[in-house]
């Protein structure tokens, strides 16, 4: 008997303690439907507790009026005409109500009530139906009996009364779920068609219990390019929990460049070691997300997308772990494709391995989940550079529940005159608190001990002969649990003394119960252990009390502690005794409850202001906890807009949005913020004024400072500040030579909009003075900006240099030619090649335009290398160039461009360039460019470029014409050496109008490849990047061309292949696929040179360009060192106006000293450039003014009797 006494208590001790666990707090939806023209409530609704509550819905029906019993709305079907005949409801015709528990709760509907009648007419019926189901099938419907036990007729309005309807459906709704009650209504069996019958109701009541529930919660690393306004490595929320950012261990990022445009991952350094066959433990991607405070994170399940990038033997563990140390974690198993090695798939697959798990992993608060990705290059015989995984897409899932939160309340009674908080209360967690109660009390002061504070009784006097604690006076401290939660208050402690007297008591008690009833005194001793009086002010001291009541408050219940004071056995009346009293603490844990906040929420700034319109927006990069439900921005004529006001409705969700806030008034000054709502309420962000347009006019524009002033051309721009309010439909920069240019003048258009934009200058004149104003035009008209002038240089002597390996030259390398090229020369600097094999990894800098390259001969002058991309410390396919040339305006003759590496399977990642350009208007003539895997990178590093190829040799394997440059390749002879080759992978730029364009060129192929393999087939071309372009017009083809013409490497691109008029056994007019198709002559006509390179082809191009050969005399090439000035020549730093760095020119027809100074403004000297002997010869300085202030400076050279100065402008 004993032992089931034993188990029934311990199984009541479990129930008890499971219950304790959850809190039910009593919620409900009320539609009164009073008359909203007499202060009713109309169609809304007044909710209590966890609930969400939608206005009366009204469908196929109509609201006529609250004129029924008890002024009760009346209602009718919609068009006032109801059917004959009818003996059962109208499906379409009804009144619905709906209520849905808040985000991390769920309702149980207990009960619902509604109060129905008619007007007009004895023979209305209505039944009355509830659901959970939004296509409310398979309904319950609430029986009812009216008094007419016959027909079941609601009672008509004459007869004073109504038919209360109610029902208990202990209907459990989840959260996500919404509770319907609908009425449908109908006049019955009526001979003829009605009109003027209504239905009236009102007090509609859905009432229950709500309770918390699991809630959805995410974090996403979607891991996007942030300069294409993409997320990078931040991460975006759901629910009650926080997330790190991507955090990368031994790793870097290196772009966004994988399939689907994913991050691209590799080891610090970009060296991967060799031989790995597992992960390196110090070498991984950690993703991380916790609960917060007063949550419990269950991981339900992860997902990651990953791959690999050029290359094919990536591996990667993927596990997960709560442990900081990650010892002991757990390993997520998948399969790929590769069934034997389980490597990741390449980019160049167009698939990416989703990795998924059910970790079903529980995260108590002060917990981190873990999840951490360990990729190596696996089995590799060599060191690997350039080896990337891919990753995309990261999102760990689950639920969120209620944990318990240590919550307390805390009255501190400092003096308020001082900054303290007098009667005011702090609280933290899930608790509210109200300030300090003071009953027949009343402070004086704070200078008790401690500046405490003084408390005596109402009036200041105490009655005579007190032996206990007067009743009705005390303080009182009260504090809750908030909605839905359960508080157990476990602490609570509080400072007491007295002030001027000895004989003070006081008792302490405590209760849930408001009207006091059976509290729970707090028993104390202070150090007078016969009277337990409080310690007096000049003691310095106080009493302590604290207790321990482990007290449950339930979700309505509210704790209160309070302090009953009196001055004992006093044998008269008392004045100026007090009660000293501060650091008031009640402490605990609360669990439940909304697990929610309000949202976070910014404004974006207003912009294009009109006079009835403007834009503006906002961002929530945090829901609070709970789903955001409305979202926009709100505005007044007054401060403080709210949802009341005028508002947008944008969607719902976080992240950003754009709102248009229309009907404005002209010259009106209105004020806007954003708003965000969820279960928590709606949040505002920053609140911005703005002004409408009192009326539209032309755009605001500033003129930027002309730049990269050369012979003929110059850079210049501008901002569009102010729209005028109405769109910017052309914008850029206009020039003329006599002063306030017009855009009648000479003018360069880019681009529309506000913001601001730069324009090339073309064409000019030498050595003259132009005036530029930036400019935009909108419907109303142009508006100019300043006007500001500049003046072009002369252009200087072409300069000639040799390169020769035996002495007799310049220089015996060509990189020291190539370095010796000054910064934006405004000349021709051509450079004389003679016969040899120079074997140099050459680059020609950005900076060095105008350069001319000549060989001796295309077949004697070869300029080559042997890197590749896979060879250790290369970094990749677009560093392993024999020449890279990034300088504009760049000429090559005669000369050929060499890789030597085959790609023979010898080696991993063969691919190997022997040239890659990046400079804009490059021009070749007569060149040979040799290799095998990617011969010719037309890679526009920094932007797509224009390339011209005239009568030159291109011979590869694979993709050995490959890039997202506009490349025309004219009368050129195109050879492929190796079985199964393609010419062309293009990654033309969507924004291009053309890529590769072949005319007029001879196809040719070994006959047998460079491996000893007989070709017998090649191809075209196949997509490789971006939106592929490739055209071959008139050209020779091969019988060994492939009939299918192009094949596929990366699928999705919508590639634009093409042919026309192409001749030879090869040629197919009819069976190429893979889209490849034959052009039209009205489309041909369109791949003209002048076309093709025409500014319009990319967005990025400043002016048209027509290639032009440079004419020389063999003289002029073969004459060996560069014949000496005749005279003593300063030229024009370049650039100016500079920051920080310019270049400047001088020439020397004599040896001797020579000076170059720079002085500020004031004539003091600022920098000594050159000071000493020099020979004769053409000669540049470099000044670099990275530590002067903007401003004018002026340059002086001293030659012999030659003294010149010049001014240079310094912008920074």
């Amino acid at each position: 008997m004993r032992r089931d006494v034993t188990i029934l208590s311990v199984v009541l001790l479990i129930l008890s303690a499971a219950g304790a666990l959850v809190a039910q707090v009593p919620a409900s939806a009320t539609w009164a439907l009073t008359d909203p023209n007499a202060g009713g409530t109309g169609q809304t609704v007044a909710t209590s507790g966890l609930v969400n509550a939608a206005d009366e819905n009204l469908v196929n029906s109509e609201i006529n009026g609250y004129t029924g019993y008890n002024n009760s709305q009346r209602v009718r079907i919609k068009g006032n005409s109801w059917p004959a005949g009818l003996t059962t409801q109208i499906d379409t015709v009804y009144v619905e109500f709906a209520v849905t528990p808040k985000a991390g709760n769920k309702m149980t509907v207990e009960s619902l009530s509604l109060d129905l009648g008619c007007h007009s007419l004895n023979n209305m019926k209505a039944n009355v139906w509830y659901s959970t189901d939004p296509a409310f099938l398979n309904p319950v419907q609430v029986s009812y009996q009216t008094a007419d036990t016959v027909n079941n007729y609601l009672p008509r309005n004459t007869t004073n009364t109504v038919q209360t309807i109610t029902a208990q459906p202990f209907q459990v709704v989840n959260q996500g779920e919404t509770f319907f009650l609908r009425v449908y209504f109908w006049v019955d069996q009526n001979a003829s068609v009605a009109t003027g019958k209504y239905l009236t109701i009102q007090n509609v009541v859905i009432g229950g219990i709500t309770e918390t529930a699991p809630l959805p919660a995410s974090a996403t690393w979607a891991l996007t390019d942030p300069n294409t306004g993409g997320t990078g490595q931040s991460v975006a929320t759901t629910g009650k929990v926080n997330a790190a950012y991507e955090h990368l261990v031994n790793a870097e990022i290196n772009g966004y460049t994988g399939f689907n445009s994913s991050q691209r991952v590799r080891i610090k350094g970009n060296s991967w070691p060799a031989g790995l066959t597992t992960q390196i433990d110090t070498v991984y991607v950690e993703f991380a997300v916790s609960p917060k405070l007063g949550a419990r994170l269950r991981v339900e399940s992860l997902s990651l997308d990953l791959g690999c990038h050029s290359l094919n033997n990536m591996k990667a563990n993927v596990w997960y772990s709560t442990d900081p140390a990650f010892l002991d974690p757990i390993q997520v198993a998948y399969q790929t494709a590769d069934t034997v090695n389980n490597y990741l798939p390449r980019n160049t697959s167009n698939t990416a391995q989703t990795v998924t798990a059910q970790p079903n992993v529980l995260v108590d608060q002060g917990q981190t989940f873990y999840l951490r990705v360990y990729f190596w290059v696996d089995q590799n015989a060599s060191v690997a550079t350039g080896k990337y995984m891919t990753i995309q897409n990261v999102v760990i899932g689950g639920t969120t529940e209620s944990a318990p939160l240590l919550s307390s309340a805390a009255w501190a009674l400092t003096d308020p005159n001082t900054g303290g908080t007098g009667k005011t209360v702090a609280t933290a967690g899930k608790v509210t608190a109200a300030e300090e109660k003071l009953v027949n009390t009343e402070i004086n002061g704070y200078t008790g001990f401690n500046n405490s504070q003084r408390v005596r009784i109402k009036g200041n006097s105490w009655p005579a002969g007190l032996t206990a604690q007067i009743d009705t006076v005390y303080v009182e401290f009260a504090v809750s649990p908030k909605a839905g939660a359960r508080f157990t208050v476990q602490t609570l402690s509080l400072d007491l003394g007295c002030h001027s007297l000895n004989n003070m008591k006081a008792n302490v008690w405590y209760s849930t119960d408001p009207a006091f009833l059976n509290p729970v005194q707090v028993v104390y001793q202070t150090a007078d252990t016969v009277n337990n009086y409080l310690p007096r002010n000049t003691t310095n001291t106080v009493q302590t009390v604290t207790a321990q009541p482990n007290l449950v408050v339930e979700a309505d219940q509210t704790f209160y502690l309070r302090v009953y004071p009196w001055v004992d056995q006093n044998a008269s009346i008392a004045t100026g005794k007090y009660l000293t009293i501060q650091n008031v603490l009640i402490s605990g844990q609360t669990e439940g409850g909304a697990d929610f906040e309000l949202p976070s929420i910014a404004t974006q700034p207003v912009s294009y202001i009109s006079t009835t319109f403007a834009a503006s927006g906002g961002t929530i990069p945090s829901d609070g906890g709970a789903p955001v439900t409305a979202r926009g921005v709100c505005w007044s004529t007054t401060t403080a807009p709210t949802t009341v006001d005028a508002k947008t409705s944008d969607g719902a969700g976080s992240g950003s949005f754009v709102s248009q806030v229309t009907g404005l008034t002209a010259g009106v000054t209105y004020y806007l913020r954003a708003y965000a709502t969820n279960d928590a309420g709606t949040a505002y962000g920053e609140e911005f004024s703005f002004k409408t347009l009192d009326s539209l006019m032309a755009p605001t524009v500033t003129t930027a400072q002309v730049s990269d002033v050369m012979v003929k051309t110059a850079k210049g721009g501008g901002t569009v500040t102010e729209w005028g309010g109405s769109d910017v439909i052309a914008r850029g920069i206009c020039w003329n030579l006599t002063g306030d240019p017009t855009i009648a003048d000479n003018k360069s258009e880019s681009g529309t909009g506000i913001g601001s934009f730069t324009a090339s200058i073309f064409p000019l004149t030498e050595s003259t003075v132009y005036y530029v104003r930036a400019y935009a035009t909108n419907s109303t008209g142009t508006g100019y900006g300043r006007v500001e002038s500049f003046t072009t240089q002369a252009p200087a002597p072409a300069v000639f240099k040799v390169v020769a390996q035996d002495g007799s030259g310049d220089y015996t390398t060509v990189q020291a030619a190539f370095n010796d090229v000054p910064d934006f020369y405004t000349g021709m600097w051509c450079i004389y090649v003679k016969a040899g094999t120079y074997k140099e990894k050459l680059l020609l800098a950005q900076n060095k335009t105008n350069v001319v390259l000549r060989g001796e001969s295309a077949l004697t002058t070869i300029l080559t290398y042997d890197d590749y991309a896979g060879k250790p410390g290369v970094g990749g396919t677009s560093n392993c160039y024999s020449t890279a040339i990034e300088a504009d305006d760049f000429t090559a003759m005669d000369i050929t461009f060499q890789n030597t590496v085959k790609n023979d399977g010898s080696a991993p990642d063969q691919q190997a360039v022997a040239l890659r350009v990046n400079g804009d208007r490059g021009a070749y003539y007569n060149c040979r460019l040799l290799g095998y895997q990617d011969t010719y990178y037309a890679w526009g590093g920094h932007g797509t470029v224009r390339t011209y190829m005239k009568e030159c040799y291109i011979e590869g394997s694979v993709d050995f014409i490959f890039g997202r440059n506009i490349n025309v390749f004219d009368n050129c002879h195109i050879h492929v050496n190796r079985q199964n080759g393609c010419i062309t992978a293009p990654s033309t730029d969507a924004a291009s109008r053309f890529g590769l364009v072949f005319m007029d060129c001879k196809i040719t192929a070994d006959s047998v490849g460079f491996n000893g393999v007989p070709i017998t087939s090649f191809h075209l071309g196949r997509p490789w990047q971006g939106r592929p372009r490739c055209v071959y017009l008139r050209c020779e083809e091969p019988a060994t061309l492939n009939p299918e013409g192009w094949t596929v490497m990366t699928t999705g691109l919508n590639p634009f292949f093409a042919e026309y008029h192409c001749f030879g056994p090869g040629s197919n007019f009819f069976g190429r696929i893979n889209g490849g198709i034959q052009l039209s002559g009205a489309e041909a006509a369109e791949y003209t040179i002048a076309n093709i390179f025409a500014r319009t082809s990319n967005p990025s191009f400043g002016y048209d360009w027509l290639p032009e050969k440079p004419v020389f005399t063999d003289v002029e090439w073969s004459k060996g060192p560069e014949s000496l000035p005749t005279v003593y020549e300063l030229s024009q730093n370049y650039p100016n106006p500079f920051n920080p760095v310019t270049t400047i020119h001088y020439a020397l027809p004599n040896p001797g000293k020579v000076r170059i100074i720079v002085y500020n403004l004031l004539g003091a000297k600022v920098a000594t450039l050159v000071d000493g002997p020099q020979a004769a010869g053409r000669h540049t300085v470099r000044f670099d003014a990275l530590h002067l202030g903007s401003g004018a400076y002026f340059y002086r050279i001293e030659a012999d009797d030659f003294q010149q100065t010049k001014k240079m402008l310094l912008l920074k």
